[in-house]
C-alpha cells in the first residue's frame, strides 16, 4: 500500500511542572533537563495531611500503615484569574487540574515565543491526554450535589476548555483516554492535524493527579505498585511503579512555518503511529509481538531503519512482566550486535509512573537529549535484567555522548504503553541548526524593551526574569529582546513599562529597577496603559537645533535611508540641498529645508520600525510640510518643491522684519500690536503669543510690555512670517508652485489657519497659510477635545511641548504630550524613547527588522488571588486592628489602579488627587463587592479616600457581626 510521505512538525515550545528532588516542582525545559542529567529521583510518599484524608476514603480492611509511594506535586488552589481573562467567581469554580493545565499550557506557550492573542481561531488546536479519574470522582461522587456550573470542572473533556476559552482558540479541542498512553495518542493527533492542514499550531498536554486512592489500591493489589519509593527500570530490583503526577505541556507548529519565524527548534517530530495489543496473555498483560510490530510500521513509514535510532525512551515502569516484554520487543526489531548496542532509558525512576502523562513527558526528554547532543542517565537503573544483554541492549547509567549518527542527524524514539492495550510509538529527529538573522552593530539605534502585564506585580515579576537573563553568561542580544518583547509575547496587558536600551542608556540596569519598584532614566513607566488618539506635531521656527541629524545618520540605517530620501528631493529643488552628514544647516532657507527633512525622516523611520502612524497631525508654520506629507495630501517631491520655494522667499523678506515672544493673552497682544503696527503672528497657547513686523517697532512691543509687567522676547533669525511682510512674495510662491496637486489626507489634519480638519491642500491653501496667523491653540484644541490623546512633537528641538501642555491644562484636556528630546538624551535615543511613550499610552509597537529565536525566560511565578474572608478575619479584632487590615488592603487595591506610586501618607488623599478616575472608582467598588458582602457597596463614595473606606468598611462588617460594635467602631 502506498503512503504518503510523512511531513515533520516542529517542536518549539516545552512547559512542564513536575515533582522535584528536593521538594520543590520541576518547572520548564532547563530545569527538568537539569534533574534529568543529575540522576536524582523525585519518588516519595504522600504527604501526611494528604494521605488522612486517602486513608479515611478506603475501605478499613485496605488502609497501609504507612503511606503508598508516589511523586506528589502540590496543586495550585487558585488561579491568577486577571491573567487568564476569568473573573474571580469563574476561578473558583476550576478544578485543580484545570488550573494545572492552564499554567503549564501558558508556559509552553511564553517558551515557543507565542503571543497567545495571535492564537485565536481554528488554526489553532488543543490535545489534552490523561486517564485520572480524580476530577469526576471528586465532583459526582455519593455525596456531592452537583449544579450545572461543576459540569465544567467534573471531567476529563473539560479538561482544557478554560485554556480554549483563553485562547480563543476554535480548532479541534480534545481529551485522549487510552489510559497510560493517553498523552502520546494525543500527540499522534496533533502531528496528523498538522500534517494534514487543518491547524498551524497544535498545544499538546499530558497530566496526571494521584488523589483517588481506589485506583492506587487497584495497583498495590496488582501487584505492580513498588512497595518502596523507588523504581527500577529494567533491573533486577524492578519490583513495580511509583505512580506520579505533574503535567507536560508540548507546542508544535509546521516545521517551515518554525523556521521561517525562527523559533527555537528543540525537535522535529518525525513520525507517530497508534496501535493495540489485541488478543495478549490478559487485560493489562503487554504483548512484545504487537509492540514490535508497532515499531517496525513506524520505522518503515517514516523510511529508516532502526539502525539510525541512537537512543529509545521506553515505556519502562519497572514491572517484571513489562520491563522483559518490552525488551523482548525492542530485540526484535533492533537487532543490534554487541559492539553497537541499542540505548534505552526511561523517566520512570526519576519522576515516577506520570500514567496518562507518562507518553507526552518522554517525548520531551528524548527532545531535550536531541536539543543537547547528550543521553542522561536512567535514574534508578543499578543492575541490568538478564533481558538487555540477550538482546543487545544498555540503559546508561550516567551522562553520555550522543551515539555516532548514521548521516549525522541524531534520532530518537518513544514508546508509551497503556494499560488498556493502546500502544503508540513516537519518532524523533534532531532540528537543523538555526538560520542566521540580524546581529547587533556597535552603533546600533536605540532599542525599545516594551512590558506589559494584567497588574503592577506580574509588571515586576517579568522584568526581573529578563533581567535574570540579560545577566546571564552569553546572554541575548538587544535587537533579540526587543523583537521577542514586540512579536512573541501577550502585549494586550493594562499595566505597562518600557525600557530604551542604547549606548548611554543602560536598559539592563532599567529592568532591575522595574523589578524593584525603583524609578530609572531609561525606564518609561510603569503606569496604566493609556487610551485615546496618538497625534503628531511638527514644529516650525525654532524646531531645528545645531548639528541635528549628524549622529542618527551614522547609528540609524533606517534613520539614514528616509534621509537620503529627503536629501535627493532637495536636490531636485534647489542648488544648496541640506544633508546632516555635510555640517549644520547655513542660513534661514537651508534651516527650515533641514527642518522639513528631519521631521520627515523621524516620522517615516518611527513608521517603519514600530509601526508607528498618527491618526491626526498638526503642524506649526513651517511644520504644516511635514504634517501634510505625512497626512498623505503631499508625496515628498511635492512637500520639497514647497518647503524650498517658502523658506527661499522667507529668506528674501527676512531683511524687513522679525519676531517678538510675548508672554501675555490675546487681548493684550492684539492691542499692543495695534498701538504700534506690527501683527499677531501666532496664538501658541494662553498667555503665549508671538508677533510679526519690522524689528524696529517689535523693540517697542517689547519695551512697553515689560513696563507693563509682561516677558517678551525676540526670537532669533525669525522671518516676518504671517504679517503683511510677505505679501509681495506671495504671487511668485503661487507661480512657483503652480498647480499643487494635492490629495485628501489619509490622516486627519488640523489646520493652524482654520483650526478645523482640512482636505483641500493645494496652491491656494499655501499661499494663505504663509499670509495667515497661526492658530496652534485653537487647533490643539480642537484635536483634544475629541477626546485622550498622546500630542508626540517630531521636531528636532521641541518648540511646541510648553505650549501643548499649557493648553490642555487651561481647557482642561486629557492631553500628554512625548518629545523626541528631553535636554538629556542622545540623539539616537529620541525616537526610542517617543516610541516608548507610545507604548505607555496603550498602542501597539511592532519590531521591523526581521524575525528573532525567543528569548529563554524560566517560567513565570503566578500570583493567585487568594480571597481574603474578612469576617471570620476581623473577629475578634479590636476597631483599630480592624481599620488598619482593612486599610492595608484598601491601601493594595488603590496601588493597583493608581497611574504612580501611592504611599503611607497618601491614605487620606481623596481618590481622585491620586489619579483615580470613575471608571477606577467602579472597577475599586467591584473589587470590594468580590470580597465583602452587599452593604458595603457605598463605602467607596461615601468616603473617598483609603482611610475612610476602610473605616467604613469595618463599622458594616463589625456590626454586622456584633451589634454592640456600633459604639466602639463610632468612637474610635
Amino acid at each position: 500500500m502506498n503512503r504518503p510521505e510523512p511531513r515533520g512538525a516542529a517542536l518549539t515550545g516545552i512547559g512542564v511542572r513536575l515533582p522535584g528532588p528536593t521538594g520543590e516542582p520541576v518547572r520548564g525545559p532547563r530545569q527538568l533537563w537539569n534533574t534529568l542529567l543529575s540522576g536524582s529521583s523525585a519518588l516519595g510518599r504522600y504527604p501526611q495531611h494528604r494521605w488522612e484524608h486517602m486513608a479515611r476514603r478506603l475501605h478499613p480492611d485496605d488502609r497501609p500503615q504507612t503511606p503508598w509511594p508516589v511523586a506528589p506535586l502540590q496543586l495550585p488552589d487558585q488561579v491568577e484569574h486577571t491573567a487568564f481573562h476569568l473573573s474571580a467567581a469563574e476561578s473558583q469554580r476550576l478544578s485543580a487540574t484545570q488550573r494545572l493545565v492552564l499554567e503549564v499550557g501558558a508556559e509552553a506557550l511564553e517558551d515557543a515565543g507565542l503571543d497567545p492573542a495571535t492564537l485565536a481561531g481554528p488554526d489553532t488546536g488543543l490535545y489534552v491526554g490523561s486517564a485520572s479519574p480524580d476530577e469526576a470522582v471528586e465532583a459526582f461522587n455519593e455525596n456531592a450535589r452537583p449544579g450545572l456550573a461543576d459540569l465544567s470542572a467534573g471531567g476529563a473533556g473539560m479538561l482544557a476548555t478554560p485554556l480554549s476559552r483563553w485562547l480563543d482558540s476554535r480548532g479541534p479541542l480534545l481529551t485522549m483516554d487510552t489510559s497510560c498512553s493517553s498523552s502520546l495518542y494525543a500527540l499522534d493527533a496533533a502531528r496528523r492535524d498538522l500534517a494534514d492542514g487543518r491547524v498551524s499550531t497544535a498545544l499538546v498536554i499530558g497530566v496526571n493527579t494521584a488523589r483517588t486512592p481506589a485506583v492506587s489500591r487497584a495497583f498495590a493489589h496488582g501487584p505492580v505498585l513498588a512497595p518502596e519509593p523507588v523504581s527500577h527500570p529494567f533491573d533486577t530490583g524492578a519490583e513495580g511503579f511509583v505512580r506520579g503526577e505533574g503535567a507536560v505541556a508540548v507546542v508544535l507548529r509546521n516545521q517551515h512555518e518554525a523556521d521561517q519565524d525562527r523559533d527555537r527548534l528543540y525537535a522535529l517530530l518525525t513520525h507517530t503511529r497508534t496501535g493495540a495489543d489485541g488478543r495478549s496473555a490478559a487485560a493489562g498483560a503487554p504483548s512484545a509481538s504487537a509492540q514490535a510490530e508497532l515499531l517496525t510500521r513506524t520505522y518503515s513509514e517514516a523510511d529508516i531503519t532502526p539502525d539510525e535510532i541512537g537512543y529509545l525512551i521506553a515505556h519502562g515502569t519497572a514491572t517484571r512482566a513489562g520491563d522483559h516484554a518490552e525488551a523482548r520487543a525492542l530485540g526484535r526489531v533492533f537487532d543490534r550486535g554487541e559492539h553497537t548496542p541499542l540505548w534505552v532509558g526511561s523517566v520512570k525512576g526519576a519522576f515516577g509512573h506520570s500514567e496518562g502523562a507518562a507518553g507526552l513527558l518522554g517525548v520531551v526528554a528524548a527532545a531535550l537529549s536531541l536539543h543537547h547532543g547528550h543521553i542522561p542517565p536512567t535514574a534508578g537503573h543499578r543492575v541490568p535484567s538478564p533481558a538487555l544483554g540477550r538482546h543487545h541492549l544498555r540503559v546508561p547509567t550516567q551522562q553520555m555522548r550522543w551515539p555516532r549518527a548514521v548521516d549525522s542527524a541524531r534520532r530518537a524514539g518513544v514508546t508509551s504503553l497503556g494499560f488498556s492495550g493502546a500502544i503508540a510509538h513516537a519518532l524523533l529527529e534532531q532540528a537543523p541548526p538555526p538560520r542566521p538573522g540580524h546581529e547587533d552593530t556597535d552603533q546600533q539605534p536605540a532599542h525599545v524593551w516594551a512590558l506589559s502585564a494584567t497588574s503592577k506585580a506580574a509588571l515586576a515579576e517579568q522584568a526581573g526574569r529578563l533581567h535574570e537573563q540579560l545577566t546571564r553568561p552569553d546572554p541575548p542580544s538587544a535587537a533579540r529582546v526587543s523583537a521577542h518583547l514586540a512579536r512573541r509575547t501577550d502585549r494586550r496587558g493594562p499595566w505597562r513599562a518600557a525600557l530604551v536600551h542604547a549606548p548611554g542608556s543602560n536598559g539592563i540596569a532599567g529592568l532591575e529597577a522595574l523589578a524593584q519598584g525603583r524609578a530609572h532614566e531609561a525606564l518609561v513607566g510603569p503606569a496604566r496603559a493609556g487610551t485615546g488618539r496618538l497625534a503628531w506635531v511638527f514644529g516650525g521656527h525654532g524646531a531645528a537645533r545645531p548639528g541635528m541629524g549628524a549622529q542618527l545618520y551614522r547609528a540609524d540605517e533606517i534613520f539614514a535611508r528616509h534621509m537620503d530620501r529627503a536629501h535627493q528631493a532637495l536636490v531636485q529643488h534647489t542648488l544648496a540641498p541640506w544633508h546632516p552628514a555635510r555640517g549644520a544647516a547655513q542660513g534661514l532657507a537651508q534651516t527650515q529645508q533641514a527642518t522639513w527633512a528631519m521631521q520627515t525622516a523621524l516620522a517615516a523611520t518611527l513608521a517603519e520600525r514600530w509601526e508607528l502612524t498618527p491618526e491626526v497631525v498638526v503642524g506649526h508654520s513651517l511644520g504644516e510640510v511635514a504634517a501634510a506629507q505625512v497626512a498623505g495630501a503631499l508625496d515628498v517631491d511635492q512637500a520639497a518643491r514647497l518647503v524650498v520655494a517658502r523658506s527661499e522667499l522667507l529668506e528674501r523678506v527676512a531683511p524687513t522684519g522679525g519676531m517678538l515672544s510675548l508672554e501675555a493673552d490675546s487681548a493684550t497682544a492684539r492691542a499692543l500690536a495695534a498701538a504700534h503696527g506690527v501683527e499677531v503672528a501666532a496664538a501658541n497657547a494662553p498667555l503665549l503669543q508671538v508677533l510679526s513686523g519690522p524689528r524696529e517697532r517689535l523693540e517697542a512691543v517689547r519695551v512697553q510690555a515689560e513696563q507693563d509687567g509682561y516677558t517678551a522676547r525676540e526670537l532669533p533669525a525669525a522671518p516676518p512670517a504671517h504679517s503683511r511682510a510677505v505679501e509681495p512674495v506671495l504671487g511668485e510662491l503661487a507661480d512657483r508652485l503652480g498647480r499643487l496637486r494635492a490629495q485628501p489626507p489619509r490622516v486627519e489634519m488640523v489646520s493652524t489657519v482654520s483650526a478645523t480638519s482640512v482636505q483641500d491642500l493645494s496652491t491656494d491653501y499655501w499661499v494663505r497659510q504663509l499670509r495667515a496667523p497661526v492658530d496652534y491653540e485653537a487647533a490643539l484644541a480642537c484635536v483634544a477635545r475629541q477626546g485622550p490623546v498622546l500630542v508626540a512633537e517630531l521636531s528636532p528641538h521641541p518648540v511646541l511641548a510648553v505650549p501643548t501642555m499649557r493648553i490642555a491644562a487651561r481647557h482642561h484636556l486629557d492631553a500628554q504630550v512625548a518629545t523626541l528630546v528631553d535636554g538629556t538624551d542622545a540623539e539616537n535615543q529620541g525616537l526610542a524613547r517617543l516610541a516608548a511613550r507610545a507604548h505607555g499610552h496603550g498602542l501597539t509597537l511592532h519590531q521591523g527588522d526581521g524575525p528573532h529565536p525567543p528569548v529563554e525566560l524560566r517560567p513565570r511565578t503566578w500570583r493567585a488571588h487568594t480571597p481574603a474572608d474578612w469576617p471570620k478575619t476581623l473577629a475578634g479584632l479590636e476597631p483599630d486592628e480592624a481599620c488598619a487590615a482593612l486599610a492595608a488592603w484598601v491601601h493594595q487595591c488603590v496601588d493597583e489602579l493608581a497611574p504612580g506610586p501611592v504611599r503611607e501618607t497618601d491614605r487620606d488623599t481623596v481618590l481622585e488627587e491620586l489619579g483615580l478616575n470613575s471608571m477606577h472608582r467602579l472597577i475599586l467598588r467591584a473589587e470590594i463587592l468580590s470580597h465583602l458582602p452587599p452593604e458595603t457597596a457605598t463605602a467607596v463614595e461615601q468616603n473617598p479616600t483609603i482611610n475612610g473606606i476602610s473605616h467604613t468598611l469595618a463599622q458594616t462588617l463589625i456590626r454586622a457581626g456584633d451589634p454592640a460594635a456600633r459604639t466602639r467602631v463610632g468612637s474610635s
